[in-house]
């Protein structure tokens, strides 16, 4: 925690999410803001604060467990943690990209929460609960129904606010600098036990995987979700000519720099090759919202439906250059988020202290 009464309160729920919010949170910063940083511990979400140099308080554990009942026990338990913790220093605003616990903490604490959405067919059920959301142009405001009110549209995908101005460097993983010729494969894993799961999906994966592993020249760099995956695509890759490496945290959007594909079965990385014009390819199940159909329509992303079109995966090495994001969407979310927290600062009468 900075500062003698910490304004702005930054949530982590998942990994991704670090890397969203931490070019916000150092512009305020820089500005003097005084901030408080949760996080809760799933996905390797702790670990990427510490990497990041993000001094969150860890508070809380996600569940891989498929029960509906046994997640949002874990929210609601992650909330009360969270006021416990911030009742004494009641901050101006409370910010995330949709953390479900801040906003139950929010609502208790009386803390106005904004959040960012990019997927419109998750979750929507706490979103009464938020002040503001910040969702992209991708997404019409009318899906949010009578909440549509809140909504505050942005310019490009959420990816951009972190690869704004993203250089290349050679902190990559061992196996990838050891491998300069080989064609840099990344591979995500869907998530087995999202609401998206299907039998359709994990046999795609399942063909992609025994696809890749029948190929020479190969790396494949997978981020699995959990022990049990990491377990069952080493065993896939046991005897066969591709080689498998898996990463500890790493900066993955300098990785996919260097990629020359990406394979997933989630949103994040496939999107962030999009983002920087790596070719991309998309097993994702579940109901696709607006952000990657554009992304298709743009070409800029290939959706995997069936076994003609894993037939159809390229893998060889890329000729392209990088296309690195402007600022123009980190520009305007933290302009309107400075925006609210003047607005706020000047009902609270009270000024920030750094």
């Amino acid at each position: 925690m900075s500062g003698k009464r910490a304004k702005l309160w930054f949530d982590f729920e998942n990994a991704p999410q670090v890397l969203v919010l931490e070019p916000l949170i150092r512009r305020f910063r820089e500005e003097g803001y005084g901030t408080v940083l949760t996080a809760r511990r799933f996905s390797m979400t702790v670990e990427l604060c510490r990497k990041r140099g993000l001094d969150a308080v860890e508070l809380g554990s996600g569940s891989t467990s498929g029960s509906t009942v046994v997640k949002i026990l874990k929210v609601f338990q992650r909330a009360f943690k969270l006021k416990r913790l911030l009742k004494n220093q009641k901050p101006l605003i409370g910010i995330s990209h949709a953390s479900r616990s801040q906003l139950l903490a929010g609502k208790m604490l009386g803390v106005p929460v904004v959040i960012l959405d990019d997927y419109e067919h998750s979750d929507q059920s706490l979103v009464r609960f938020a002040s503001r959301l910040l969702a992209p142009y991708a997404i019409p405001a009318e899906v949010w129904g009578r909440h549509s009110s809140k909504v505050v549209q942005y310019p490009g995908i959420k990816e951009n606010l972190y690869l704004t101005g993203l250089t290349m460097s050679n902190d990559l993983p061992p196996d990838v600098l050891a491998n300069p010729d080989s064609v840099i494969l990344l591979f995500r894993p869907e998530s087995g036990t999202a609401h998206y799961h299907s039998e359709e999906s994990a046999r795609l994966q399942r063909e992609i995987l025994d696809m890749i592993s029948m190929r020479k020249g190969v790396l494949v760099v997978v981020f699995p979700r959990c022990e049990e995956q990491r377990i069952q695509i080493r065993e896939l890759f046991a005897d066969r000519p591709a080689m498998v490496t898996f990463p500890e945290v790493t900066d993955g959007p300098n990785l996919i720099a260097h990629s020359d594909l990406v394979i997933g079965g989630g949103g994040t990385m496939t999107r962030e090759a999009a983002a920087l014009g790596v070719p991309s390819y998309s097993f994702f199940s579940g109901e696709w919202g607006g952000v990657d159909r554009q992304l298709v329509t743009e070409g800029r992303l290939v959706r995997i439906r069936n076994s003609k079109d894993v037939a159809g995966i390229r893998i060889e090495q890329r000729k392209n250059s990088i296309t690195v994001p402007d600022s123009e969407t980190l520009d305007f979310v933290y302009g309107y988020l400075k925006k609210v927290i003047v607005e706020l600062r000047a009902a609270d009468g009270t000024a920030v202290e750094a």
